[in-house]
């Protein structure tokens, strides 16, 4: 689905009252397209095609129109007030005189009400569901939350997010950056790797060696992963993006840093590349040459253990038998408690936590 409306209209108008209500014209148009001529009685006539627009609603609408001298052309996101002469059937316009903004001519429309809406793409008119157009519309709105957001506190967006590979392209008709593409989230000591697809009000950049990651958090454990980012040349202007994730618990995504390809492996080879890997070299989420790390010694179930495991969408139950099995040293304190929710740790799980703490 392409394209942009453009509120554009040439139509022929009569001349109104002085006296007319501007206040009666509640309605709002936008008129995609418009052809006329003159009429050899006087004026012009013609026909088009237009929409009928409201705060939560769109509707297309085919018109015909005989009027006494031509509108000047709307741009923009630019309306025409107007009011049913005859509801569905005849709509009239309202614009005011270039130079005298108290003086208004009117155009009535003869209309045939649709179930598109009307808009106009590169010289060519577009039609679009009326489906697909209230997506755009809630496209538009999240686009706006997402630049604007309320929570920018980055300890609320505990997930350390690489971007490996992605491809975006400018939406024009909702605004913002569309695209898909691959990468890494990192939890605790746990990386797995993920897939997604987003729209954003900017690009999401890919992560190059030895860069930041981006902070997440679940919007929806497993398939909506919301990120925290800034504006490029501007550190204070955040905003959020919402990724539809399809996540891989059993891989994590490595990067070779000659060829730029991304390729996916197991668990167990990416903990032995980061247990051989020598010193200095690239982390192991983001290029194929991993950090150094050296062999660990077994080691205490700790609080970011629980996190990475519940991110990986591990049941309660799997995970309390890790417990069970396992050596814990958990941190129950108040703060602590707060970041575990944030994690989103089921209550069930932060109970069982408690009773461990020592």
């Amino acid at each position: 689905m392409r394209g942009t409306i453009a509120v554009g209209l040439v139509l022929l108008a009569s001349v109104a009252n002085a006296k007319d209500n501007v206040a009666d014209y509640l309605l709002r148009v936008t008129i995609a397209e418009t052809k006329w001529e003159r009429n050899p009685m006087g004026g012009a006539i013609g026909s088009g095609h237009g929409n009928l627009v409201s705060d939560d609603s769109v509707r297309g609408f085919d018109y015909t129109f005989s009027c006494s001298r031509p509108f000047n052309a709307t741009q923009g996101t630019s309306v025409y007030p107007a009011k049913w002469k005859k509801p569905e059937t005849r709509l009239e316009i309202l614009e005011s005189r270039i130079g005298d903004a108290d003086k208004h001519d009117t155009c009535e429309l003869k209309v045939t009400m649709t179930n598109v809406v009307y808009g106009y793409d590169n010289g060519h008119l577009v039609t679009y569901s009326i489906e697909q157009w209230n997506k755009v519309i809630a496209d538009r709105r999240m686009l706006a939350l997402n630049g604007r957001p309320t929570d920018t506190d980055r300890t609320h967006y505990p997930l350390q997010v690489t971007i490996l590979e992605a491809q975006w392209q400018a939406s024009a008709l909702t605004g913002g950056s569309a695209g898909s593409g691959r990468g890494n989230i990192r939890s605790g000591t746990s990386t797995m790797a993920f897939d997604f697809s987003a729209l954003c009000p900017g690009r999401l950049n890919v992560s190059a060696q030895g860069s930041a990651p981006y902070g997440g958090r679940w919007q929806q454990d497993g398939t909506r992963l919301v990120l925290l980012s800034h504006t490029v040349g501007d550190q204070q202007a955040d905003h959020t993006c919402e990724l539809k994730t399809d996540t891989h618990p059993a891989q994590v995504y490595l990067r070779n840093n000659a060829t730029g390809v991304v390729s996916a492996i197991s668990q167990d080879e990416f903990k032995q590349r980061a247990a051989t890997a020598t010193a200095g070299q690239s982390s192991p989420a983001t290029a194929s040459a991993p950090v150094a790390a050296k062999p660990a010694a077994p080691t205490k179930l700790t609080n970011s253990d629980v996190i990475a495991m519940a991110n990986a969408g591990l049941s309660t139950d799997v995970i309390v038998a890790k417990m069970n099995s396992s050596t814990c040293d958990f941190d129950t304190s108040p703060d602590a408690l707060r970041q575990l929710k944030v994690g989103r740790v089921p209550d069930a799980i932060v109970l069982e936590m408690i009773k461990r703490t020592k």
